[in-house]
C-alpha cells in the first residue's frame, strides 16, 4: 500500500460500513415506491378507493420527493452530510410508522408525503457522502454500487410487496423499514465523520419563490387530474380554478426563474438544443415507465386474477434486465453512435408496448414477462446514452444546473405519468361502459338466446327462478366488466406505443453528434 492510500484509509477507516448503511437508505426509498405499484390493487379494496384515488399513494410520495430534491442542496449545506442524512432518514422512518398505522386513505397519503420528503433528501445526500468518503480513483466503482442499490428497488419491490400482501398484513410493507432504518441510523451516527457547515451563504441563495410556484403548479394540476372525472371536468367551477392556478403558477415560475440569480429550476439551460431535446425524451421516458408500472399490476390482478406475488414476479424481470444492461449500454457508445443506441431502445419500447396492447383476459404469465424483458432492455438502452448526451453541449459552469433540471424532468415525468394514466383509465372505463351498454339489449336475438341458456343453467341447480335470473344478470355484468377493462387497458397501451413512436421521430430529428465530430457551443 502506497503512502497516499495509507493516508486515505486513516481518514476514512470505516468507509465501507458507512457506504453499506447509506445504500440501505436508498434501497428502502426506492423499494417503497415499487412495492406500492403491486400493492395498489389490494389497497384499493382495503380503503374502497378508485383507481384515481389510490394513485395518490404514489403521486404524493413522488411529488414530495421532487420538491425535497430541489431543497436537498440547501439542507445538505446547512446541516452537513451526516446530519442531513440522519434527519432525512428519521423523517422517512417516521413516515413509515405513520403509513403502517394509517386507518384511512387520507392519513396514508399524508404519511406518504412525509416519507417522500425524507427520501427526496436522502437519495442526493447519499451520493455526496459516497463521493466524500472515497477517493476519486474509486468513484466509478462507488457510482456503480449506487446504481445497483437504486435498481434493487425496482427489482425486489414488486416481488417483496406481493409476498407481503399474500401472506401478511399490508402494514408490514412499511414496518419492515423501521429495523433496517434504525441499524442504518446507528451506523451513520457512529462511523460517519461530521463536516463543516456553510448555512449563512446558502440561506441567502435559496429560491423559495420558485420552489413555491413549482409546488402550487404541480399540486393543482395533479388535484385537477384526480378529481376531474368525478366532477365533470370544467363544468365544475373548482376545476376551472385549479387549471387557472396551475397554468398561472407554472407560467409565473418560468418568468421568475429566468430573472433570478440562483433559480431552483434553471430554464436557461434549454437554450442548448441537444439538451432541450434530451430533456424532453428523459421526461417522456419517466412518464411512460411510471405509467406502465402503474397500469400493469392493476391489469394483472383485476383482469387476469394474478395474486400480488404472481404479479410482482411478472414485473421483476424488467428491472433485473435493466440492472444487467445499464453498465453495458454506456460501453456500447465506444463503438456505436448515441442516436443509434437510443433509437434501438425506443424501437424496443414500441415493440413491447404494442405487444402489451394485444393482451386479453386469457393472457398468461409467460405472455406478460416477454414484453417486460424487451421493455427493460429498451429503457436501459435509452436512459444511459440520454444522460450522457444531454450534458455534452452544456458548458461546465452550467453542468450543475443542467443535471438538476434533468433530474427534475425525470421525477416530474414519473409523477405526471401515474396521475394522467389513472385519469385516462378512469375516463376510458366510463366511456366503454357507455358504449357497450347500448349494445346490451334482450331485443337482440343472439343475446336473448344466450341469456336464456344461462338462466336455464342456473335454474337447473336452484329451485328459484328469481335466484337463477339474479345469477344470470351477475354473470352478464361480469362479462361486460371484463370487456370494459380489456378495451380500456388496450387503449392505454396503444397510447404508450404512440408515445414511443413520437419519441422516435423526435430522436431522428435531433442532432446527437458527439463533441469530437461537431464543435461545442
Amino acid at each position: 500500500m502506497n503512502p497516499l492510500e495509507s493516508e486515505e484509509e486513516s481518514i476514512y477507516p470505516y468507509r465501507w460500513i458507512v457506504a453499506i448503511a447509506a445504500c440501505a437508505g436508498s434501497i428502502m426509498a426506492t423499494m417503497d415506491t415499487f412495492v406500492l405499484f403491486v400493492s395498489g390493487p389490494y389497497l384499493r379494496g382495503v380503503f374502497s378507493a378508485s383507481v384515481s384515488e389510490i394513485s395518490w399513494l404514489t403521486t404524493s410520495y413522488a411529488t414530495s420527493s421532487l420538491v425535497m430534491m430541489l431543497l436537498s442542496g440547501y439542507v445538505n449545506q446547512v446541516l452537513g452530510n451526516k446530519n442531513a442524512f440522519m434527519a432525512a432518514l428519521c423523517t422517512f422512518l417516521v413516515g413509515s410508522l405513520m403509513c403502517a398505522s394509517a386507518d384511512d386513505l387520507n392519513t396514508l397519503v399524508f404519511a406518504r408525503i412525509i416519507q417522500g420528503a425524507g427520501a427526496g433528501v436522502m437519495l442526493p445526500v447519499e451520493i455526496v457522502i459516497l463521493r466524500s468518503i472515497f477517493p476519486p480513483r474509486m468513484h466509478p466503482l462507488i457510482m456503480g454500487l449506487y446504481g445497483t442499490t437504486v435498481m434493487a428497488g425496482p427489482a425486489m419491490g414488486p416481488v417483496f410487496g406481493g409476498i407481503i400482501i399474500d401472506n401478511f398484513h399490508w402494514s408490514l410493507i412499511f414496518l419492515i423499514n423501521i429495523p433496517i432504518g434504525l441499524v442504518s441510523l446507528g451506523l451513520i451516527y457512529t462511523y460517519l465523520q461530521s463536516d463543516s457547515l456553510t448555512s449563512n451563504r446558502v440561506a441567502k441563495s435559496i429560491d423559495w419563490v420558485g420552489i413555491g410556484l413549482l409546488v402550487i403548479g404541480i399540486f393543482t394540476l395533479i388535484l385537477l387530474l384526480e378529481r376531474g372525472n368525478r366532477t365533470y371536468w370544467f363544468d365544475d367551477a373548482s376545476n376551472r380554478l385549479l387549471i387557472f392556478l396551475s397554468i398561472f403558477s407554472l407560467a409565473l415560475l418560468v418568468a421568475h426563474e429566468l430573472t433570478v440569480q440562483s433559480p431552483a429550476v434553471d430554464f436557461a439551460v434549454l437554450k442548448y438544443p441537444v439538451f432541450a431535446s434530451a430533456s424532453f425524451l428523459i421526461f417522456s421516458m419517466g412518464f411512460l415507465v411510471s405509467s406502465t408500472l402503474f397500469l400493469l399490476p392493476i391489469y394483472m390482478q383485476e383482469q387476469l386474477d394474478f395474486s400480488p406475488t404472481y404479479a410482482g414476479a411478472a414485473m421483476a424481470p424488467r428491472a433485473v434486465v435493466m440492472a444487467i444492461i445499464f453498465p453495458f449500454s454506456g460501453l456500447i457508445l465506444n463503438w456505436v453512435k448515441p442516436k443509434h443506441v437510443i433509437l434501438a431502445g425506443l424501437a424496443m419500447g414500441l415493440i413491447a408496448s404494442w405487444m402489451m396492447s394485444l393482451f386479453t383476459h386469457e393472457t398468461g404469465w409467460g405472455d406478460m414477462v416477454v414484453p417486460q424483458i424487451i421493455l427493460g432492455i429498451g429503457i436501459a438502452l435509452v436512459l444511459t446514452p440520454l444522460n450522457i448526451v444531454a450534458l455534452m453541449y452544456v458548458p461546465k459552469y452550467k453542468l450543475g444546473a443542467a443535471s438538476a433540471f434533468e433530474s427534475t424532468c425525470n421525477q416530474l415525468g414519473a409523477t405526471l405519468g401515474i396521475t394522467i394514466s389513472a385519469a385516462i383509465l378512469s375516463y376510458q372505463e366510463k366511456a366503454n361502459w357507455g358504449l357497450l351498454r347500448h349494445n346490451i339489449t334482450l331485443s337482440s336475438t343472439v343475446l336473448y338466446k344466450r341469456f336464456a341458456g344461462v338462466v336455464e343453467y342456473f335454474q337447473a341447480t336452484t329451485a328459484s327462478r328469481y335466484e337463477s335470473m339474479e345469477k344470470a344478470f351477475r354473470a352478464l355484468n361480469g362479462r361486460v366488466t371484463e370487456q370494459v377493462l380489456s378495451l380500456s387497458f388496450m387503449y392505454m397501451f396503444q397510447l404508450v406505443a404512440a408515445a414511443f413512436a413520437i419519441m422516435i421521430m423526435v430522436c431522428i430529428l435531433t442532432k446527437l453528434t458527439p463533441p469530437s465530430q461537431q464543435s461545442k457551443p
